[in-house]
C-alpha cells in the first residue's frame, strides 16, 4: 500500500511541474537564439596552432577511438543542425591526415575545400565567447576526520533518486530534477546549505575523504576530479559521480552582482584571494549554490562527458545541447604567462585547434568556453587566471 500512494504521489508530482511548464524548477525558456554561423572568405581565421601542432594528436586520435566504441548513426545538436556523429568522425579523420603535413599554409587552403567553418555568435551574438578554465587539483585529504581534515567529498547517497525531465517532455531536455522519499512524500534532495550545514548526511557511510579546507571542498566540486593525498605516500584518484540536481549557481557572478569583484577580474584566482581576505563569508556565499556533487574513486586519466581521456591544453568544455560532443574547435583568444610564483605577467594570443570534450553545470550556452589546462599547481595556476573574451569557431566536413 505504500509503495502505492508514493508512485501515485510521483505521478501527481511530475504532473503539476510539466502541466505548469516546470515553472516553479526551472527557468522558462528563452526565445530561441541562433548560436552557430558559418562563415566564410575574409569573416575567416587564419588558422594556425601557438603550440605548433604539440598535443592535437593525442587529442582527435583519443577522440577518433571514443567515437568508434559509440553509435555512430546517434544524432546530436550542431547549433541549429543536427548531425549523425559519423560526421564528426569523419571531420577529426580528415583532419587527422592533414595535420600529416604539417604545413599551415596547405592546412588553410584544405580548411576552405573540405570544411565549412562555423562560428559561435557568443554571449552578445556578435561572437564574443568567455573562455575560463579549469584543471585537476592536488590536495591533501584523509580517509578519517582527523585533526584539521574536517570536510567531507561524500559518494553518491542510496536514497537520492534522479529523474530526467526530457524523457517525459522533450522540450527540457537535458534537465533532471533529484527526489527523496521522506515519511512516504516526496520532496526535492538536500540543498548545499542542508548538507554542509544542516550535516543531513554524516555518518551515512558516505564519505570519501575529508579536506583541510571548506573553500577547496567547493572549488573540488566546480572543478569535477582532483588527486587526493591521503598521507604516508598514497593517493587517491576522485572525480564527479552525480549531484543533487539543483541548478547552478555561479559564485563568480554572485560576487560580482554583490559588488565584491569587478566583472573583469572575476577569474578563479581572485575569487580566492577575496575569501582568504574575507572568510568570514564564504559560507554565506557558497550556500547560495544549492548544487552539490558527490564523488567516487577512479584510476587512470581525467576524463570528460565523452566519455575519453583529457588533453592539457587541447580539450574543451561547452554546453551539449548545442555544441557537438567530440566537435573540432578552433578558438582564437588569449593565454597568461606565468612567473616562478604562478602570477600572470603577461598575456599572449592563443591560436588553438581544440576538441570538444567535456561539459558542465556553469558552462551553457554558445558564450561560454571552460578549456582544460591539466592536474597540478601550474595547471591551476593557468585555470584560475583565465577569465577571457575571445571567439570559437567549429569546423564541420562538408557533405558528399
Amino acid at each position: 500500500m505504500r509503495r502505492i500512494l508514493i508512485t501515485l504521489s510521483l505521478v501527481i508530482f511530475l504532473f503539476a511541474i510539466l502541466g505548469n511548464g516546470c515553472r516553479f524548477i526551472f527557468k522558462k525558456p528563452e526565445r530561441e537564439m541562433v548560436s552557430l554561423v558559418q562563415v566564410s572568405g575574409k569573416n575567416l581565421p587564419i588558422f594556425t596552432d601557438d603550440l605548433k601542432g604539440s598535443g592535437l594528436k593525442q587529442a582527435i586520435g583519443l577522440q577518433i577511438e571514443g567515437l568508434k566504441r559509440g553509435n555512430l548513426d546517434q544524432q546530436v545538436k550542431f547549433g541549429e543542425m543536427v548531425i549523425p556523429r559519423k560526421r564528426i568522425l569523419k571531420t577529426l579523420e580528415c583532419f587527422y591526415t592533414l595535420l600529416e603535413k604539417n604545413d599551415s599554409s596547405f592546412i588553410n587552403k584544405e580548411i576552405t575545400d573540405k570544411f565549412i567553418v562555423l562560428q559561435s555568435t557568443g554571449v552578445n551574438q556578435k561572437g564574443d565567447v568567455i573562455f575560463t578554465g579549469y584543471y585537476q587539483p592536488v590536495l591533501d585529504a584523509r580517509t578519517k576526520a582527523e585533526g584539521e581534515y574536517q570536510y567531507p567529498l561524500y559518494r553518491i547517497p542510496d536514497d537520492l533518486q534522479v529523474i530526467d525531465i526530457g524523457e517525459i517532455n522533450p522540450k527540457y531536455a537535458g534537465e533532471k530534477i533529484g527526489l527523496r522519499i521522506e515519511r512516504g512524500r516526496i520532496k526535492p534532495y538536500f540543498d548545499r546549505k542542508a548538507i554542509d550545514k544542516g550535516l543531513v548526511l554524516r555518518g551515512k557511510g558516505l564519505e570519501l575523504v575529508f579536506l583541510k579546507d571548506f573553500l577547496d571542498c567547493y572549488m573540488l566540486q566546480v572543478q569535477g576530479s582532483g588527486v587526493m593525498n591521503i598521507g604516508n605516500g598514497e593517493e587517491i584518484k576522485v572525480r564527479y559521480a552525480g549531484s543533487n540536481c539543483f541548478p547552478y549557481t555561479s559564485l563568480r557572478e554572485i560576487l560580482v552582482d554583490k559588488k565584491k569583484l569587478k566583472p573583469d577580474e572575476a577569474s578563479l584566482k581572485e575569487i580566492r584571494k577575496y575569501f582568504n581576505k574575507n572568510p568570514e563569508e564564504i559560507k554565506e556565499y557558497l550556500y547560495q549554490n544549492r548544487r552539490y556533487i558527490f564523488f567516487e574513486e577512479y584510476t587512470g586519466n581525467v576524463r570528460g562527458s565523452e566519455g575519453v581521456d583529457l588533453t592539457a591544453g587541447r580539450s574543451i568544455a561547452t554546453d551539449k545541447t548545442i555544441f557537438p560532443g567530440g566537435g573540432l574547435a578552433f578558438v582564437v583568444c588569449r593565454k597568461p604567462v606565468l612567473n616562478d610564483q604562478g602570477e600572470v605577467i603577461k598575456w599572449e594570443p592563443m591560436l588553438r585547434f581544440m576538441v570538444d570534450q567535456d561539459t558542465g553545470a556553469a558552462i551553457k550556452g554558445p558564450g561560454r568556453v571552460d578549456i582544460f589546462w591539466g592536474t597540478g599547481k601550474e595547471a591551476g595556476d593557468i585555470a584560475g587566471s583565465m577569465k577571457e573574451k575571445g571567439k570559437l569557431f567549429y569546423l564541420l566536413i562538408k557533405e558528399e
